[in-house]
């Protein structure tokens, strides 16, 4: 991404400017005997692909690391896709998806220099029920810092404005997770089944 930047550094912004927004979900999924969930969320870079079906939208940077242009959004009357790039992994807490690192690609008179993007969100077991059937919690939260360009700041309301455009793309990304897992990994077991010894 040639526009990017590390953003994991500290640094210091002039008129900073913090938005926030989150976002939390609760999934069920029948387990099938010998097939666990936890198994099934090892499968970073299927969940990824599930979650982002579109390969245009995302590259493969390492085994844990993908570039993804998100879907493209709109911010008091200005259209932008969004690149960032995202961490997924999967420990003993559960699945983890981090990012820190952003590109608005807004047209040049509303560019944003050096945002700093925090992303930290996790999807784990929270409750075994009865006839195999498992709770899953996850959570999400999006903070953003930057100096946002003066006609921007003339907006009133711009604070409220530009966090709901924060929600609006954790609500996408979550209502495709909550859209595809359970059928996913319905799939992915009877890969299993059918091919014992394939990985994922």
């Amino acid at each position: 991404m040639s526009k990017m930047k590390d953003r994991t550094r500290e640094a210091i912004i002039p008129n900073a400017h913090t938005f926030e927004a989150a976002e939390s979900t609760m999934l069920t999924i029948q387990e099938r005997e010998g097939y666990s969930v936890e198994d099934y969320l090892e499968q970073v870079e299927r969940i990824v692909h599930m979650t982002f079906p579109d390969e245009n939208r995302r590259t493969k940077i390492d085994p844990n690391t993908w570039q993804v242009r998100l879907l493209t959004q709109e911010f008091v009357g200005v259209q932008f896709r969004p690149m960032t790039q995202l961490k997924v992994f999967y420990d003993e807490k559960g699945l983890h998806i981090t990012v820190s690192e952003l590109d608005l690609d807004m047209p040049p008179q509303f560019q944003v220099d050096s945002p700093l993007l925090k992303v930290e969100g996790i999807l784990k077991t929270a409750t075994r029920l009865p006839r195999n059937k498992v709770i899953l919690r996850g959570s999400v939260k999006m903070t953003l810092t930057t100096d946002l360009p003066a006609p921007f700041m003339a907006i009133p309301g711009v604070q409220n404005v530009a966090e709901a455009v924060m929600k609006r793309i954790i609500t996408q990304l979550k209502q495709s997770l909550e859209a595809g897992l359970a059928k996913d990994y319905e799939q992915w077991t009877q890969r299993q089944v059918a091919t014992p010894a394939a990985s994922s």
